[in-house]
Formats: structure tokens, sequence, C-alpha cells
């Protein structure tokens, strides 16, 4: 069979179109299937002509580790030692617990994190020990990648508790297949396909036993017999469901399943569920996930299709649809900056497009990028990027693009409702603004309509929360917007007679005008039908974008039959306070957007609260701005400006006690992050992170968790510390101190705008402040740093110093 990617694309160019059928046999099936309750079944002529296409036995992904001339050709040279490195790591740690008691957790308190931590911790160990392995060919990480299979294999259920309400699959009454089951399955079947007979028979056919019992078995019933809403409800849903789950079940069928009818029968059948898939994107191409969910969705997609072109010499093509190249634009247009994108709906605040999925965007849709793409290390991924993209040099599909991106002025989706705008100031630092109109019923939907982000240097200032962590409380339809980062309450949106946005697709904003000048792009956006006041006229929202001026206005517009309540809000990501003149700022680093406030119809008040998660612990922080009295018709215009943080708010000033003691940073002691001695109550990673001197260390994110560094002092002397970390939780990161084992207090560390993933992040502080700084009293020699993890919150961490005074 023909392997190589220069072939396939051949093979792309003069063939005819096969796969992800026309709009009208779909539009007839998809109506069927709403009328019938029922998936519809795959055609036997279609599934005829696929059959043909097939291979006689079943082919996996990749390459079975035998074949070494690939496994040791592998273009980047630095995957095998990481490789290794982190496998030896992972042999130093126990094959984490799975416990009947966490998984019931969430039937009881709705708790999902607790079980979940120690089940991704397995698959992440049977991900890393078969890359190593496969690179290293000598064996020594056979038996751990046995074990952990052979763990996985005995597990109770593969389901996320969060997905087995009913405890069915706990119980065994009723085995599906879910997010979690299906890569399982799809990872376990990679494993076999490259291992072969280095594993034991008996665990080979264990492999195909359970993956048969709790995946491809329960999928093939609701394909044949059509009833999938108890469990297999994915299979038609407009969501990232969809592409994850058929493609992890394609990816075990394809490998593990002997009888080539039913591999047919399986593709023929993800042809209509990937139909209904590409529905979950707008025809302009945007994801009303976000762009983490397009990071799993549509590189699942992406990977189920590359994998088919490749089973079938490139004959069955789900790559032929127009509207793909725009899904996979999305990537591109999204981007306030570089790396940078808006968190709208369930994307996480520090989320990134990954260069795995733009990899597979460049294979096939160049012109959909920005930039040339050349995958960073894969083997953190999963097993399928692998497969498909570290054989070959992939920079060769990226010629004609520019090593560095160069992104547009703006980039319009009039079909989401997504406007984003960029621009430099005179110093070259990018600023840019995002803001959203859409419905309060889309995929993984938040209460948000009129949320907007403006960030400056890679900080989104006044920004968009995001999703929180996952608990049954999330998901249920009638706790969901009663507090938390769901509800219009915590986005930049106004607050109508005292109540907040409903929920419902009748609940929309409404595009009035789109201008874009040199000087100033404008949005107006239509309020009114995003509320639900009988005592409402209108409410339009004004979003100004003042080019070369850092600045942007927002004017809100209100007019009501009779006089009500009327305010509206700006959500910060970072530290918010005012200066000595009263002014409000939000400051993250070196970076701050300043908020001026103007009113017509009578005076608004400005007050600064927390806003608390579902948990209630403390969120971002929301500049509440609200009229005085009751009103008919008013207006509200913030001015809101990217500026260098002042240097009374700033966090990363010399404390006044560390500046009069005169440090000499030429003599000040440096130990990299990686380099610590020891450590206790967690296991840190070490990685590159963008922008970091040498190597960096994260997942430091356990409460307890103690890491120490040895540091050499060569002279007696007084100490203060310095530390270049970065973290992307609003508000404030606590760590405690102990030198030589002796309590130095809990310093705090403010937001710096993110985790260094892809853009730079990094800030460098002094521990203390003008009321307390940390200055230590330290004898020739030897002497312990250790920091502790006081509060559960993540902190990536690059360096630190330990600077003389006086000297």
């Amino acid at each position: 069979m023909t392997r190589t990617v220069g072939l396939i694309m051949a093979v792309l160019m003069c063939m005819t179109a096969f796969g992800m059928m026309d709009k009208a046999t779909y539009k007839q099936l998809r109506e069927q299937c709403r009328k019938t309750g029922r998936f519809p079944r795959p055609d036997p002529e279609r599934v005829k002509v696929i059959e043909s296409m097939l291979p006689e036995h079943p082919f996996g992904m990749g390459y079975p580790v035998t074949n070494r001339e690939k496994w040791d050709g592998v273009p980047d040279k630095d995957m095998k030692p990481r490789a290794v490195r982190k496998a030896e790591e992972i042999l130093a740690e126990e094959i984490p617990e799975l416990r009947d008691e966490d998984y019931l957790l969430y039937t009881t308190t709705g708790n999902r994190t607790i079980y979940q931590k120690p089940y991704f911790a397995r698959r992440k160990r049977l991900i890393t020990l078969a890359v190593a392995e496969a690179l290293e060919n000598q064996g020594r990480f056979l038996p751990p990648l046995q074990a952990i299979v052979e763990a996985i294999l005995k597990e109770r259920s593969w389901v996320y508790p969060a997905h087995d309400k009913d405890l069915t699959n706990f119980n065994g009454t009723r085995i599906t297949a879910d997010l979690g089951a299906t890569e399982t399955a799809a990872s376990l079947a990679t494993v076999d396909y490259w291992f072969q007979d280095k594993l034991p028979a008996e665990l080979r056919e264990g492999i195909r036993t359970e993956c048969m019992r709790r995946v491809i078995g329960p999928y093939m019933k609701s394909v044949r017999e059509g009833d999938f809403r108890f469990g297999h409800w994915w299979m038609t849903r407009e969501n990232n469901w969809c592409a994850v789950c058929t493609g992890n079940c394609i990816t075990a069928i394809l490998t593990l399943v002997e009888d080539k009818t039913t591999r047919a029968e399986a593709l023929a059948a993800a042809e209509f569920s990937m139909c209904c898939f590409l529905d979950s994107f707008a025809d302009d191409g945007y994801c009303s996930e976000g762009v983490g969910y397009w990071n799993y969705g549509f590189g699942h997609f992406m990977t189920m299709g590359e994998f088919i072109l490749q089973v079938t010499d490139g004959q069955l093509n789900f790559f032929a649809n127009p509207k793909l190249e725009k899904v996979a634009a999305y990537a591109r247009d999204i981007q306030i900056e570089e790396g940078l994108v808006p968190s709208f709906s369930d994307c996480g605040v520090n989320a990134t497009t990954g260069t795995a999925n733009l990899a597979l965007v460049q294979r096939h849709w160049p012109k959909a990028l920005a930039n040339k793409v050349i995958p960073i290390y894969l083997g953190d991924t999963d097993l399928a990027r692998v497969s498909l993209l570290a054989f070959t040099n992939e920079s060769v599909h990226g010629n004609g693009l520019p090593e560095k991106s160069k992104l547009p002025p703006y980039s319009d989706f009039p079909k989401g409702g997504v406007y984003i705008f960029r621009d430099k100031d005179a110093a070259g630092l990018p600023f840019g603004a995002a803001i959203k109109a859409g419905h309060n019923k889309e995929n993984h939907n938040h209460n948000d309509i009129g949320s907007y982000v403006i960030a400056r240097n890679h900080r989104a200032l006044a920004y968009d929360p995001g999703s929180e962590t996952y608990t049954r409380q999330y998901f249920d339809a009638q706790q969901r917007y009663s507090g938390g980062l769901l509800c219009s309450f915590a986005h930049s949106v106004p607050l109508v007679a005292g109540t907040q946005q409903p929920v419902g697709k009748e609940f929309h904003g409404k595009i009035l005008s789109v201008s874009h000048k040199p000087e100033e792009d404008e949005l107006v956006m239509d309020l009114t039908h995003a509320y639900k006041v009988p005592e409402l006229k209108s409410l339009t929202r004004r979003f100004q974008f003042l080019r070369g001026r850092n600045t942007v206005v927002v004017t809100d517009s209100v007019e009501f039959d009779s006089p009500q309540a009327f305010g509206t809000a700006v959500i910060g990501n970072g530290k918010m306070e005012r200066d000595k003149a009263g002014n409000v700022y939000i400051c993250i680093g070196e970076d701050a957007l300043r908020l001026d406030v103007e009113a017509t119809g009578g005076e608004a008040v400005v007050d600064i609260v927390t806003v608390k998660r579902m948990d209630q612990q403390p969120g971002p922080r929301r500049c509440s701005i609200d009229m005085k009295e009751p009103v008919e018709k008013a207006s509200i215009r913030v001015v809101l400006q990217a500026m260098e943080t002042p240097a009374e708010l700033s966090d990363l000033k010399v404390p006044k006690a560390i500046q009069e003691g005169k440090p000499n940073l030429t003599q000040a002691i440096s130990i990299q992050a990686e380099s610590y001695s020891r450590e206790t109550g967690g296991a840190c990673i070490v990685c590159e992170k963008t922008a970091a001197d040498g190597m960096a260390i994260k997942n430091w994110d356990d409460q307890g968790h103690a890491v120490t560094w040895t540091f050499g002092v060569p002279t007696d002397g007084i100490y203060a510390i310095q530390l270049r970390y970065c973290t992307g939780m609003v508000g404030q990161t606590r760590r405690s101190l102990q030198v030589d084992g002796t309590d130095r207090g809990t310093w705090s560390f403010a937001c710096s705008g993110g985790y260094s993933n892809g853009r730079n992040n990094w800030v460098t502080a002094w521990v203390g402040d003008d009321d307390n700084a940390c200055l230590l009293e330290l004898a020739k020699g030897p002497h312990d740093v250790t920091w502790i993890n006081a509060d559960g919150q993540p902190l990536n961490l690059d360096w630190l110093r330990l600077v003389p005074m006086g000297h």
C-alpha cells in the first residue's frame, strides 16, 4: 500500500471526489433522522463501493516498530531524546490508581476532576511509553507499556463519570462509547498496530476483546439498528463530540476489525455523521464552541480524514467539501494577534491553535494559514498525530508561505457574528480587539451577546472569562446560568432593568453596521432582543476601534417606556484597581488598560467587584458602571486606552526596602527552574515554553506541591529573591516560602496573562512589596529554597535568583 504523503497529494489532485455525501442526499437523510429519531443505516450499494477501496486486512496508523527505516529516520532528531527522557520520568512513578468511590463522586457531589486526573495520567503514560519505545527500540519500555495496557483493559469503565449519569457503564448494564472510551480504544488499537508480535498474544487478544465490547460493538449496533439516542446521540450532533467519537471509532475499526464489510459500513456511517459535524460551523467557518473545541473536534476530523486517505490509497476523500477551507481558515482569522484568541464560549482563556492541527491544514489548504507551520514536539499530543506527522517533513507543504505571520487589519465572521480588529502602536507592540453578537443557544453557550476582548502586547486585559472547571452544575440546565462565569453578569455586557440576558436562541444580537477605515473600525450592534424586558424600547452598542491611538470606545445607548435601572460593565483579566486620582485600571505585568467613563441622561456610579465562580471561589474583576437613578433614555460611554502600567500600580516594581538595599544583579545567584533538587506532593513537568530561558517547569498545580532548589551562597549577607514566572490565573496565585526549613511567609503572584503557550507571558518579579519585602540573611554555603503551592493554582517557572544587597 502506498504510504507517502506525496503520492496521496498527487492522487488527490486528479481523483474523482468521493466521501462526504452530496447536499441533497444529506438533507434527505437528515430530515429522515429528525422525523424517525433513528440513525440512517448506510446504503448497501455505498457500502460495496467503499468496500472495494479497502485492503483485505485491517490497517493502522503510522508504521510498525519493526520498520526501523521509518522510525530511525524521523526528521525531528530531538524527538527521540525528549520522548525517552519523559518515559524515564514516568518509570519513577507508579501506575495511578482508579478508585470506584472517586468515579461515584460525580453522582453525589458533581465532582469529576478527582477521578479524571488519574484516568488521564494513565492515558498519558500509555502514549509516552509507546512513543519512547518505538523510537528507542531497546525493549526497556515494553514491560511498563504492557503493564499500563493491562491496567487499562481491567478498568471498570472507560467512560468519563460525567457521561455515565445512570451508572450503566459502571454497573455493566448498558455499555456506551463516549469521548474517553473511544479515545482509549483508538490509542490501544494504534499501540497494537505499532508493536504487533512484540506484545504477548493474550494481551493483543485482550485489546480486541475490550475494544469490541466497550466501543466497536456498541457503535456498530447503533449504525446497523439506528438506535443512537441512549449514549450515542453524538453520531448526529452538531458539535465536537461528533468528530471526536466518530474519528476514534473509525481508527479502532480500521485497525482491529478483520471483516471488510464492517469497516466499509463504519466509513459509510461516518460520511453522514461528518456532514452533521460540519453543520456546527457557520458558512464563514466560524466555530461557536471556541478555539479549544476547534482544536479538539476539527483536529479529530482532520486526523480521521488523513487516515482514511492512507487506508484507501486516496480513493475516499473526506476533504472535498469546499466549506472546509473556511473552517480551516478560522484558526488564522480568529486571532487577535499571533497566538492570542478571544475566549468566547467555553474556550480557555489561554487557548491557542495547535501546530499539529495546523500542519494537517497546511497539507490541504496552505492558503488558509498565515505562515508556514512546523509541528513542535509531537510526543505530548496523541498517537494519531505522531503517526501522521512524525515521519514527514511538513514544511514542504508550506512552501510559499511566510516564516512569520502577518495578520490583516481585521477579520469578519458575519455569519458567526464575531469581528476581530488589529493594530500596532508606535513601539510596534500589537493592539487588538474582538467582539461577538450571536445568540444565547450556541454550542457550549454562555449568555454573552455583546462580549468583547481588548488586548495589548499578547495580553487580554479586558476579556471574556471563558470556561471554568466542568462540574455537574456546569451542564445542568437549571443551574448553568445561576451564577459563575456563564451568566451575562460575568461578561462585559449591559444589565437592563436589573436583569441579565436569558438563555435561548431567540435572544440574539443583530449587527446593524460595520465599517473599516484606515483610522477607525466601527461596529454597531442592536442588543434589544438580547434581553426579556417588556419596557425596553431599544438598546444599541457602538464599538469603535481607534487605530494609532491604542483605544477602544464602547457606547451603550438605551431607551425605555418608563424609568428603569441600567448599567454596563467591563470584565478585567488581572488586577483591577484605582490609582491615587481615582482612575480605574486593568493591569497585567507591564501592560494596562485605563477606563474613562462618561454618561448622558443621568449620573453613572463606578464600582469594582469580584465575580464568583460556580464553586464560589473568586473569579475575574468586574468594573460595574451603573446609572445612579432609573432612566428612560441614557447612554454610557467607556473609553479604554492601552498603555504601560503606572508605576504606582505595578506588581513588578522593586519593593522599597529592596530598592534602598541597592540590589546587585550582576552578582545574583541564578538557578534554572528545571534544576530543582527535590519535590514532594506532586510532579513538575520540564518542558519548552515560548520565550523561556532554556527549559521551564509546569504542572505545579496541586495544593501542597513543594519544590526545592539548592543555592550555593558565596558570601555572608542579605539577599532578596527574584523569579521569572507566568500564570493565566485571574487575581493572585499564592506560594509559601521556606528557607532551610523555616517558614518565610506566603506570597502572591499576579496574573501575567497566560502560560507562554505560543506567546510570551513571562514576567520578572521581586518577592515582596513596599509593605513587606522578603529579605533573607544567609551565611556562606548551601541553602535550600522551597516554594509550596498554597492554593492549588497553576504557575509556570523559568528561573530563580538570590540577589545580594549592598555589594
